[in-house]
C-alpha cells in the first residue's frame, strides 16, 4: 500500500477529500464513460481537464515526446494536461497498477491521507498527483508499506 500525506488549507483538504470520496463512489458504481464521470465529479475538477484531442493530434504529440530528452518529456507531459478519459482510466477496473482505497482527513495534524492499494513507490500515480495539485494541496510525503 502507498500512503500519500497531503497538506493544504482546511478548505483545499476538504475539497480534495470530497473529490476522492466521489471518485471512490464512482468506482463502486462502476462508472465507465465520460458522461457518467462528468456527472460524478465536481465542476471545479471538470474545468481542469483538457479538451479531447483528435487521433492525429495525439500521434503528433507522441512523436514529439519520443524524440525528446527525459527532462523535455516531463515538461511536455505537464504541459499537455489530462483528458477526462485518460485520467479516469487510472481509477477504473482496467488499471492493474493500483486501486484507490481510502481518504482520511486528520484535522489535528492538518493532513489528508490517501491510500492506494497494491501500489508501491514505483507505481505510476501521476493521475492522483495531478488531482492533489489541482485541488490546491501539496504532497508532503509518500510512504510504502507491504499490503
Amino acid at each position: 500500500m502507498l500512503e500519500i500525506s497531503v497538506v493544504g488549507t482546511e478548505y483545499h483538504r476538504r475539497r480534495l477529500a470530497e473529490t476522492v470520496e466521489a471518485v471512490i463512489s464512482a468506482i463502486a458504481n462502476e462508472v465507465e464513460d465520460d458522461a457518467a464521470w462528468r456527472a460524478a465529479l465536481p465542476q471545479w475538477l471538470i474545468e481542469h481537464f483538457t479538451p479531447e484531442r483528435s487521433r492525429e493530434q495525439k500521434i503528433a504529440w507522441l512523436t514529439q515526446w519520443r524524440c525528446a530528452s527525459p527532462a523535455e518529456q516531463r515538461r511536455l507531459e505537464a504541459q499537455q494536461g489530462w483528458e477526462l478519459g485518460q485520467w479516469s482510466y487510472w481509477f477504473g477496473r482496467e488499471n492493474g497498477e493500483w486501486k484507490l482505497q481510502s481518504v482520511q482527513n486528520d484535522a489535528h495534524s492538518r493532513t489528508l491521507e490517501i491510500n492506494l492499494q497494491e501500489a508501491d513507490d514505483e507505481s505510476p500515480i501521476a493521475a492522483i498527483e495531478w488531482l492533489i495539485i489541482k485541488s490546491g494541496c501539496t504532497i508532503e510525503s509518500k510512504t510504502y508499506s507491504p499490503d
